[in-house]
């Protein structure tokens, strides 16, 4: 394996500089859905976007001040439907149920787990940012889910017991990622958010479901957001409930690449700075 070096500080600068200039031209890739995972009843529809809302509840990891982490075991992200941006299919922006299946036919959620190593601010504390170091995440599909009896069932986290979900044992697994770069926070209102980008891939069970493009996109971008309700802090865990969005694309999208440029730039800095001492 050829080893190249380079100075980190103008790989950065420049990758910035291109992010800058790119930003403004993207849009989502649309991928295609055929909600019965059978190409020959001519369902599928288009979309751009998954949405739903998402439950975790975090430790706080102290460790001293101006360091720490916040981490969970478990969390979920019980998808509720899909959006279309265009171009292709109709209609454009959100696909109704009775198009897509979802909460119809069948359910579709996410469950994570994740460790965000403190930024800024004081772990655990309103104004606090952090940069995630982990998360993983798996797709799964609920195939009892028009069966009340035996639909899987979404528990949202408290303070006192993390989110769980039950009656999950006949769930198919479509697809699973973990961690390309991320932030996290908890916002000067009390609200939090979460911006990722994770590799990602489908089992063959997500291929006939996630049917284009084929190969199915390699990356998905995770943002989860809640502006000011929703989460909870007593000192040793923070239980946040938010909604979000996941989509997915080949390349990076502009955001993760400018966390990117600037974790390069600091790399650069950092290491200039040990130069210099």
């Amino acid at each position: 394996m050829k080893i190249v070096k380079f100075k980190p500080l103008f790989v950065a600068t420049g990758l910035a500089m291109g992010l800058a200039l790119s930003a403004s031209a993207f849009a989502l890739p649309q991928f295609q859905v055929d909600p019965d995972s059978n190409a020959a009843t001519l369902n599928s529809f288009y979309a751009t976007s998954i949405n739903g809302g998402s439950s975790e509840r975090l430790t706080i990891n102290a460790g001293g001040v101006g360091v720490g982490s916040l981490s969970t075991n478990f969390g979920y992200m019980d998808f509720s439907g899909f959006t279309n941006g265009g171009p292709l299919g109709l209609p454009l922006g959100t696909v109704p149920a009775i198009t897509s299946g979802l909460g119809v036919t069948h359910g579709l959620y996410l469950t994570f787990n994740l460790v965000a190593t403190l930024a800024s601010g004081t772990v655990g504390t309103i104004g606090s940012t952090y940069n995630l170091s982990s998360l993983n995440f798996s797709v799964w599909q609920d195939t009892d889910f028009a069966n009340a009896a035996t639909r899987t069932l979404f528990s949202a986290a408290t303070l006192g017991s993390e989110a769980s979900i039950s009656q999950n044992a006949g769930d198919t697994l479509f697809g699973s990622g973990s961690l390309v770069v991320g932030l996290a926070g908890i916002d000067p209102l009390g609200g939090a958010f979460l911006n990722s980008t994770t590799s990602y891939a489908n089992t063959a069970a997500g291929d006939l479901y996630f049917v284009d493009p084929d190969p199915f996109y390699t990356l998905a971008f995770n943002a989860f957001n809640n502006t000011s309700q929703g989460v909870a802090i007593n000192g040793t865990h923070v239980a946040i409930s938010a909604v979000g969005a996941v989509d997915f694309n080949q390349v990076p999208e502009p955001a993760t690449l400018a966390l990117l440029g600037m974790g390069l730039i600091g790399m650069g800095v950092s290491l200039r700075k040990r130069k210099s001492a």
